[in-house]
């Protein structure tokens, strides 16, 4: 399973076999239920991984063993093995699984780290908030409408001058924080203000906003996906009112994004640019991507901004 990126750091595998007498054998993301107890004490015996055992007065015998271990260990090796000697599954190379592959491949997590190395000598990079929540959500009015809206709670009582917007990774900004970076003159970017709800008839206490783009990317190259584990097609066909979609980097998260690098030279230049994708479990909860350049990440060093992250972008 290889990712748009190859990682520097063995990577962590993690998934869950359990068993339960309410639950039938099946395989899912990160997850399956195995076809008895003795199987989940087989595949702990097998690999050396710790099985716990419980008796529930609702689920009966309960066992379960959690995986999470480096991908070169000898443990995770022998799992696998055992897994496909008794069930002939194998692991997939999306933690997703297509429906039509469930009866042969179950998904893993794969944990990675991105090293300083990664992030110093990508072109691009994801932005992140890492920190610090700057707002609670509070859901749009369409699907279509990209505004952000936010609770006129105690949150705009602190002093959080960059964070994310709870409980999704949607970014704001304050307003002290949006005109420091205006001094900069980056390419591109522009802001639009975040829309606090009035409910208890106050006046928020300070002006958030969102950062935003001019240029929308072409669509990346990183498989996306919807709930089922099928490539989204139309991408930006968001009429379904229970419609999800993620981006699928060969199970590996963070994901790196990638991008064919003639698509990318012919919007550049940018300091800020916002995903043709959205993600997110719906389309009231799903939002852009936002790829900034290294000069943007050297501003916010400037400026020490706190709890600001990134994640490389792959130009092939």
């Amino acid at each position: 399973m290889e990712s748009a990126l190859p990682c520097e750091k063995p990577p962590v595998w993690s998934f869950t076999i359990n068993f339960d007498e309410k639950n039938s054998y099946r395989l899912s993301a990160g997850m399956m239920f195995a076809k008895s107890a003795a199987d989940v004490e087989q595949f702990g015996e097998a690999s050396g991984l710790e099985v716990t055992a419980r008796s529930d007065r609702n689920y009966g015998e309960m066992r379960s063993l959690k995986v999470r271990e480096p991908a070169d260990s000898p443990k995770l090796k022998l799992l696998i093995r055992a897994l496909e000697e008794r069930y002939g599954i194998k692991p997939s190379k999306w933690f997703i699984v297509p429906n039509e592959l469930e009866d042969q491949y179950f998904g893993v997590r794969i944990e990675r780290e991105f090293s300083d190395n990664q992030i110093e000598y990508s072109k691009y990079l994801r932005l992140i908030a890492t920190r610090f929540q700057i707002g609670s959500h509070s859901r749009r009015e369409t699907p279509e409408d990209e505004t952000y809206y936010v609770e006129n709670d105690g949150k705009q009582g602190t002093k959080v001058d960059f964070g994310f917007i709870s409980p999704f990774p949607a970014i704001g900004l304050s307003h002290k924080l949006k005109e420091q970076i205006e001094a900069y003159s980056l390419k591109a970017i522009r802001f639009e203000p975040i829309v606090v709800r009035r409910k208890d008839g106050k006046a928020p206490r300070k002006q958030l906003w969102k950062i935003y783009s001019d240029i929308t990317l072409p669509r990346s190259c990183c498989r996306y996906i919807d709930a089922n584990g099928q490539v989204k097609d139309p991408y930006d066909d968001w009429s379904y009112k229970w419609e999800c979609a993620y981006f699928d980097d060969a199970g590996h998260v963070p994901v790196a994004l990638s991008y064919d690098r003639k698509d990318i030279e012919g919007v550049e230049p940018f300091d800020i640019a916002m995903t043709a994708e959205k993600t997110g479990n719906g389309p009231f909860i799903s939002f852009r991507h936002t790829i900034v350049s290294q000069r943007f990440r050297q501003m916010m060093n400037d400026l020490k901004v706190k709890g600001v992250g990134y994640h490389p972008v792959v130009l092939k």
